[in-house]
This record gives structure tokens, sequence and C-alpha cells, in this order.
């Protein structure tokens, strides 16, 4: 912000504003017209476009983030288990399911990149096996080749 600038003054989104922040809307407004044609209200739009978009990043990203680092922690303590069972990679496995649903809903609403949420669960199902390599839970097959 430069010497002597205030804030600027943006449109706010639909939801949150009152009838009465309209410059020509409100309560007794009637059908007046605006005063000017309506691409010079195309900014309020915009505005409210943009709120949405980072609001649903806000939101998103975090939670995906928040299960995906979950999964890390659990998957942790159970490498590190001595006297760990089979069974116990059940809860681990709901909580990637969780975290799989979560970085897709990231993904459709457009939060996370395609390529980033790949990554992300390509890094979850390999240290689950990494895991269960450690335990030999899971043992890799070697294909032989001809």
């Amino acid at each position: 912000m430069g010497h002597g600038q205030g804030l600027r003054w943006r449109w706010p989104c639909r939801r949150g504003r009152s009838a009465s922040s309209d410059p020509v809307g409100g309560v007794r407004s009637g059908l007046r017209r605006r005063p000017w044609p309506n691409f010079f209200y195309i900014g309020k739009t915009l505005a409210c476009w943009n709120w949405e978009m980072q609001n649903n990043a806000m939101i998103e990203a975090p939670i995906a983030m928040k299960n995906f680092m979950k999964v890390f922690k659990e998957l942790d303590v159970l490498k590190k288990k001595v006297d760990a069972k089979a069974e116990e990679i059940l809860s681990v496995e709901k909580l990637i399911s969780e975290a799989y649903s979560a970085i897709d809903k990231a993904v459709k609403s457009g939060t996370l990149h395609k390529n980033t949420g790949a990554h992300r669960k390509s890094r979850l199902a390999r240290r689950k096996k990494s895991v269960e390599i450690h335990h030999a839970w899971y043992t890799p097959t070697s294909t032989a080749t001809a």
C-alpha cells in the first residue's frame, strides 16, 4: 500500500451483502434503472467469483493436507511398532481412503492441480507399501523377463 492510500473498496460477495449495499437496489428502489450500462458492473460479479474461489481454496486445501499428514503419522507409528499385527493396517487404510476423497475434492474444485493430487495419492500408497514390506506383510514379486 502506497503512502496516503486507504484500503481499496470492493464489492462484497452476494452472500454477505445487504439490500442497501447496492447503489441502485434497496428496499424502496422499485424498478429504477441503473445510472450506467450493465457492463460497468462486471467488477461486482468478478469480485464474487474471486471471493468464492479463494474461500474454496482456504477450506479444501488444508483439509486435504491435514488428512494427508494424519496418514503419515499413523504409518510412522505403525512402522516403529515391534509387535504390530497385520490387522492394524485396516485403520490406516480407512484414513487413506478419507485422504484420497479429500484430495479428489480439492482437485475437482480446482484448489489442487490434478498432477499434485496424483502425486500425493502416490506418496500415500508408497508409504503404506513400505510399512507392509517392513513388517513382512507384503512381499514384492519380481517379474522375470525373457
